[in-house]
């Protein structure tokens, strides 16, 4: 994709995806195993968003009280769409992550190829 891309465009296309992954169900499975009402998932509510010289993004936003925002730099946040258009599941703090430890335990490149 390449750095001159904007914090907003970045923010915006992480966010189609984690969308995507908030409304499959074979994707945002619940946390606890419950169903209903109190089943807490994944992915709710999903935000991505420009935060000044950063992309904010909360994966699952209950409300101001309790909000999980997470900071990516521009390269950052670029890495993990990057991810997310190859092909990637998951958030940028688990799912992601290991993938980039397993590929360098393997000895593999952790940039992914083009989409």
């Amino acid at each position: 994709m390449g750095l001159d891309k904007g914090l907003d465009e970045i923010a915006q296309r992480i966010l189609v995806h984690l969308q995507r992954f908030e409304a499959d169900p074979e994707i945002n499975k619940t946390i606890d195993g419950k169903t209903g009402w109190d089943a807490i998932h994944f992915y709710f509510r999903c935000r991505a968003k420009r935060a000044g010289a950063y992309v904010g993004i909360d994966y699952c936003f209950t409300g101001p009280a309790h909000r999980h925002d997470y900071y990516l730099s521009k390269a950052e946040a670029l890495e993990y769409l990057d991810w997310l258009d190859w092909g990637g599941v998951g958030r940028h703090h688990t799912e992601f992550k290991e993938w980039k430890w397993k590929q360098k335990q393997e000895g593999k490149e952790t940039t992914c190829p083009p989409a």
